[in-house]
């Protein structure tokens, strides 16, 4: 089944809406050190769940931001050997 193009705006919107929430949640937090490779991971992240079917846009943005955690502990580990 294909998506109409009122479903593809409608995830967009999904998309940048979780995206905005994860984002706005660490900068609060000070947690962006690379905004490159935050928006980077997060976009990732939010995509991916988007195709697998997952529509809430908090679920998204929790996910999303658990994910960029762990995606930096792993980048500050590998700098650090």
């Amino acid at each position: 089944m294909r998506n109409n193009p009122d479903q593809l705006a409608h995830l967009a919107v999904l998309m940048e809406e979780a995206i905005q929430i994860a984002w706005d949640y660490l900068e609060r937090a000070g947690e962006i050190e690379d905004a490159e490779f935050c928006s980077h991971t997060l976009l990732h992240s939010v995509e991916t769940m988007i195709r697998q079917g997952v529509r809430s846009r908090l679920l998204l943005s929790n996910r999303a931001i658990a994910q960029y955690m762990e995606a930096l502990e792993a980048r500050t580990l590998q700098a650090a050997s």
